[in-house]
């Protein structure tokens, strides 16, 4: 039996990544209560990610680390506010105690982390022992708002982008020298997961190299706060004449025009590589310790490029070891993908021959 609300609270996914890929999601959800008033619980900075997207009518910020006053603070604010529901994306037994202290009277979430007596209306997945079953999000997610009767139609991504900001980017970009109509690959080297997805800068410098010398390509290497010194040692490395994506940099909203504009995406398995997909642009993403089955889906323009060691995926977020998954990752195999992705966008008729992932 499908819901009945008049106010919907949707905790959203922490990582941007994640965010861009429930985007589907909360626009079926938006489809299936037109009428509701919807609200979405969600760290600050991912504002700028949904920024013009019509599927909510609200951004509730949460506190990173709140605390239980913190904790509190959110579920009396939840109470005051009257939802009939709450769909919570993120497995976190925080997040679904917050929704039963602010007596929600619904409760949708996956069952796992202690908090199934926190939930009224919930969810296994499939599980392997203790562990849970690798699934893409968005079929995970699917399956989540299934349980509200709602079904989801596709689960291709999309973000809002206005006019005005790709304006202002276009100009930002011509004053470093990449004007309308030049050809530029975006690499994008930095994670804030952790230390475990980076990829050695003089390899990504090997491959930026290989662009401008091969196929004519220049390079914008974009970086996040703090990961600048990981863009200067990329630029440090270079033969060719990378441009930094600095002065000033591009926020999590800017950054959608840049992507929109590029002929290429390069970057590890972070939240840059599902924007690409969000803007049908050729991606390949370097991957080192993470579960390449958590993001198999929406794979037609996407090359993962990653190797198979005996001690991955292992999910962490620094390495214990020698950092094999990436170290062994050679910068001739991400160019020959990346060459072939800029051909297959060249000649769409044509087929792309490199292996998606070894």
């Amino acid at each position: 039996m499908k819901l009945v609300a008049r106010r919907l609270y949707v905790r959203i996914p922490n990582w941007v990544g994640d965010v861009v890929m429930a985007t589907p999601i909360l626009q079926a959800l938006r489809d299936g209560f037109p009428q509701a008033h919807i609200t979405l619980g969600a760290r600050p900075h991912l504002e700028a990610v949904l920024r013009g997207c019509n599927a909510f009518d609200e951004l509730l910020p949460c506190p990173p680390k709140p605390g239980w006053g913190g904790i509190r603070a959110l579920a009396a604010e939840l109470k005051r506010r009257e939802f009939d529901a709450a769909i919570l994306f993120p497995n976190s037994f925080e997040t679904a105690l917050v929704a039963a202290l602010a007596r929600i009277p619904r409760r949708f979430g996956y069952a796992l982390n202690g908090r199934s007596l926190l939930l009224t209306d919930r969810l296994r997945p499939p599980m392997q022992g203790f562990r849970r079953v690798p699934t893409p999000m968005p079929y995970y997610w699917s399956d989540l708002v299934g349980l509200a009767g709602v079904e989801v139609r596709s689960i291709r991504p999309r973000l809002a982008l206005d006019d005005a900001t790709r304006a202002s980017v276009a100009s930002w970009l011509a004053a470093k020298g990449l004007g309308p109509g030049e050809r530029f690959a975006l690499v994008a080297p930095g994670a804030s997961f952790g230390s475990s997805k980076l990829w050695r800068s003089d390899r990504f410098a090997q491959v930026i190299d290989g662009l401008a010398s091969t196929a004519g390509v220049r390079t914008l290497i974009q970086f996040g706060p703090g990961e600048e010194p990981i863009a200067r040692a990329i630029a440090d490395h270079c033969k060719s004449a990378p441009v930094l994506a600095d002065g000033p940099p591009l926020d999590l909203h800017r950054l959608k025009a840049a992507v929109e504009r590029c002929d290429l995406l390069i970057c590890t398995d972070s939240g840059v590589r599902h924007y690409g997909v969000a803007f049908d642009r050729p991606v390949v993403c370097v991957m080192g310790p993470n579960d390449p089955r958590y993001t198999a889906a929406n794979l037609d323009r996407t090359t993962v490029v990653r190797e198979e060691v005996e001690c991955g995926p292992c999910q962490l977020k620094t390495c214990p070891l020698d950092h094999r998954c990436m170290e062994q990752l050679a910068a001739s195999r991400v160019l020959a993908a990346a060459l072939a992705r800029l051909t297959a966008a060249e000649d769409p008729k044509g087929e792309l021959t490199f292996s998606p992932a070894r």
